[in-house]
């Protein structure tokens, strides 16, 4: 009998995990079965591991790649799974890592509603199999999911997230959390009142009202499905005090279905299925609460708005000014860059200028030339042919494996480091232009001279009217700037 007892914990929640009326295979319930049995077992947890809405026919998982590192660390020695399909639902690489990768790593792998150990009972194929009936059930599943919310719609047997304001008693009934909706029933005051969304969140945060994840780990005691940050526990987010005001199961009420997020877009399309929830705010008081914000104006005309992003990372870049210094810069707050926003600023106004006066001498020769010395017309389908020729490798070196052609220690060096590669092209991928329609820039192109003539008061003016985005590289200490224009 092995002795291996610094365990793990993989837990997944996907699509089809909803056909299980109450959530019995949802991520919460999973690690409580799997700490019961660990700690029944004299198993001691190091670490858990979770995969929020992925499907088990893939194996490139964030919380599944995070866990190979670590085995591959030696940080444990023993995997603990409700089933073999929360694992994976490719019986294939399934078996592979059954029957060889885990073995060569002395890993012992548990799936508990299985029954099967690898300890005890490694040489049983039955868990294969298994896995293979699974993995036929997958490809079945969105029909049945299908089909069975089809039947639920108009029912009060319907699966729902336990949102802020309500939480459940040991039965299972959903009740009102009175601490919870008393912050309910104030954020639909306020707005009344006329404060906007990110007032309201400020004077939460002021007062040290717990965020509503930070409330249901800190007081309710339940795992949130996205773990609070320790720095931000009161810092609540103007989307979510939206989200609330627009939100009918606070009235007692039911959006089902028909949306990605049904509770917050109510249209033709969604069913109402009222009176099956315990009611926090009444029906007046909620269609007096505003569902649409004006946003604020630009706080400086140096602040050009929604048309700076980071080239690495694609996100947009904000502008900040120093109140002492009167120093504007364009920051990523993901890639932690920033650039002087009055040195772009004259740079894309020059661009815009000598576009201005390209386009008036001579539109033909331009657009000719523009699209010859595009910049992005190659970089698509490069990074494209490179992402194959890795899909390529990867399956070349499964089949390598199987066959047994390569160490199972060195099949999984291998493996992350194109599973590494592969995520930094596609990165750089999604960071790009679309790619070039010259149909489509060469119309759009010529409508835009026709109007070439009006007059610009200013530099703003002048950029927005030439330039549609901007996107900043940082190579060393130094930056190029990528600009896509209007008629694009």
């Amino acid at each position: 009998m092995k002795e291996n007892k610094l365990a793990v914990i993989y837990a997944r929640f996907s699509a089809e995990d909803n056909e299980d009326n109450g959530g019995a295979r949802s991520i919460e319930n999973q690690i409580t079965l799997l700490s019961e049995y660990a700690y029944k077992n004299n198993f001691r947890i190091v670490k858990t591991y979770a995969d929020y809405g992925k499907t088990g026919t893939n194996m490139n998982r964030p919380g599944l790649k995070e866990l190979y590192k670590d085995m591959y660390e030696g940080l444990f020695d023993t995997i603990i799974v409700k089933d073999l399909s929360r694992f994976s639902r490719n019986y294939i690489e399934a078996g592979e890592y059954l029957e060889n990768i885990f073995p060569s790593f002395n890993i012992r792998f548990i799936s508990v509603s299985d029954n099967y150990d690898s300890a005890y009972n490694s040489d049983d194929e039955s868990i294969v199999l298994r896995n293979f009936l699974n993995s036929m059930y997958s490809k079945d599943i969105k029909k049945k999911i299908h089909k069975s919310l089809k039947r639920r719609v108009k029912t009060d047997d319907l699966v729902f997230v336990v949102k802020y304001g309500f939480k459940k008693e040991s039965n299972g009934n959903l009740i009102v959390d009175e601490y919870a909706a008393s912050i309910v029933r104030r954020i639909f005051d306020e707005a009344i009142s006329g404060k906007k969304p990110i007032e309201i969140a400020r004077g939460l945060e002021l007062d040290h009202i717990y965020t509503p994840s930070a409330y249901k780990k800190y007081v309710l005691k339940i795992k949130p499905n996205r773990e609070p940050d320790i720095n931000r526990l009161y810092k609540w987010d103007s989307s979510v005090i939206r989200a609330m005001l627009k939100d009918l199961e606070y009235c007692g009420h039911a959006v089902n279905l028909t949306a990605k997020k049904p509770s917050r877009v109510i249209n033709d399309k969604n069913i109402i299925v009222r009176n099956i929830r315990p009611v926090i705010i009444d029906e007046e008081t909620f269609n007096k609460a505003p569902k649409v914000f004006k946003e604020n104006k630009p706080r400086s005309d140096k602040y050009l708005k929604s048309l700076i992003y980071c080239k690495h990372c694609g996100k947009l870049m904000y502008y900040n000014e120093s109140k002492k210094e009167h120093i504007g810069t364009y920051y990523c707050s993901n890639c932690h860059v920033k650039i002087d926003g009055d040195t772009l600023k004259e740079v894309l106004y020059l661009d815009s200028i000598n576009v201005l006066k390209e386009s008036k001498c001579s539109p033909e020769e331009f657009i000719s030339n523009f699209i010859k010395g595009y910049s992005h017309l190659n970089q698509h389908e490069e990074l494209e042919k490179q992402l194959k020729i890795i899909e390529h490798e990867i399956q070349i070196l499964f089949e390598e494996n199987i066959n047994g052609k390569i160490e199972s220690y060195n099949y999984l060096n291998k493996l992350k480091q194109l599973n590494e590669a592969y995520d930094s092209l596609e990165l750089k991928l999604k960071a790009l232009p679309k790619k070039l329609d010259i149909k489509v820039i060469q119309y759009n192109y010529y409508e835009f001279i026709k109007n070439i003539d009006k007059e610009l008061q200013d530099k703003d003016e002048v950029i927005k009217s030439i330039i549609k985005k901007v996107f900043i590289e940082f190579l060393d200490e130094k930056f190029v700037v990528d600009i896509m224009y209007i008629f694009e």
